[in-house]
């Protein structure tokens, strides 16, 4: 499954992505109540995410934003790092990149292929 946002793409199997979104529906419970939440549908809507959105995480499979994230990170009162690792769980690493982190890391990239480039051009020229 692809899932294409702003700054992020993640490849990941249906399955594999249902049983993350139940990892950090899990943790989002473990941590409630917050003020203004009861429930991890409060805690979404306190978050300003339409709650559909967050339980198609764990019931349909779909892969949450980085904003999103954020989003309920902020309304619970923890780390963007820890609802990333709840997310992650044992099954390998995702990383979460912000828009400047994302341009600089493909700037990067970019300069180190083109440089490669033409050091390989220059040696037949």
């Amino acid at each position: 499954m692809w899932s294409l946002e702003v700054n992020t793409i993640v490849v990941m199997d249906r399955d594999e992505a249902r049983a993350r979104g139940a990892a950090l529906r899990a943790f989002l419970a473990a941590r409630l109540p917050v003020p203004g939440a009861r429930s991890v549908t409060a805690l979404a809507r306190k978050a300003g995410i339409q709650p559909t959105t967050a339980t198609s995480w764990w019931t349909k499979g779909y892969v949450p934003d980085n904003n999103s994230l954020r989003l309920l990170a902020d309304a619970l009162g923890v780390e963007l790092s820890d609802l990333v690792a709840a997310y992650e769980g044992s099954s390998g690493p995702t990383w979460v990149f912000t828009n400047p982190e994302l341009a600089e890391l493909i700037d990067r990239a970019v300069d180190t292929t083109v440089r490669r480039v033409l050091e390989e051009r220059a040696k037949y020229e």
